[in-house]
């Protein structure tokens, strides 16, 4: 149940919010051609993601049936590609908040020390640094603030437009 929750449903919630932000700078006049990166880099956490999801449920059937090998294997797997996806989440959530749409400024703040920290993280997880790992501590609350804010951002600015034009 975690994997689906956590790297299943989450992630696929996480690539429609940075889709939103994406739809966004594209309302707000930025070329296809300038949100060819931001977007690649979502849709990579978001496959990453899932790719997580279905290799933590292998793992859990590994797991299950006592095959400490697969489990090993996997479990680092699931770990290697915890540090690809805080990587590009780190960029995507950079270059949203300085050149996407217009963000808060307490948001576009809350943007550094993500980025910053997912770096981090994602660095231990990727080279599977234990000594790195409390970096997640800082990055989890930080990418759920970052996340739900902007997400709040552009529901809300949407809103301002519809009522407005109506």
């Amino acid at each position: 149940m975690q994997y689906l929750l956590v790297e299943g449903v989450a992630g696929v919630l996480l690539g429609v919010v940075l889709g939103y932000l994406i739809g966004a700078a594209r309302a707000g006049g930025r070329s296809p051609r300038e949100l060819a990166r931001p977007a690649a880099l979502s849709a990579l956490a978001v496959v990453v993601s899932v790719t997580q999801c279905v290799l933590g449920l292998f793992l859990t059937a590994a797991a299950t049936s006592g095959d400490v090998a697969s489990c090993g294997s996997l479990a680092d797997a699931v770990n290697r590609l915890d540090g690809v996806k805080m990587l590009a989440i780190a960029a995507a959530a950079a270059w949203l908040a300085v050149a996407g749409p217009a963000l808060p400024r307490w948001l576009r703040a809350v943007t550094v020390p993500l980025s910053l920290s997912l770096i981090a993280s994602g660095y231990a997880y990727l080279t599977l640094a234990n000594g790195l790992g409390w970096t997640a501590y800082v990055s989890g609350p930080l990418l759920l603030l970052w996340v739900g804010g902007a997400g709040v951002a552009v529901t809300r600015r949407r809103r301002r437009a519809e009522s407005g034009t109506s």
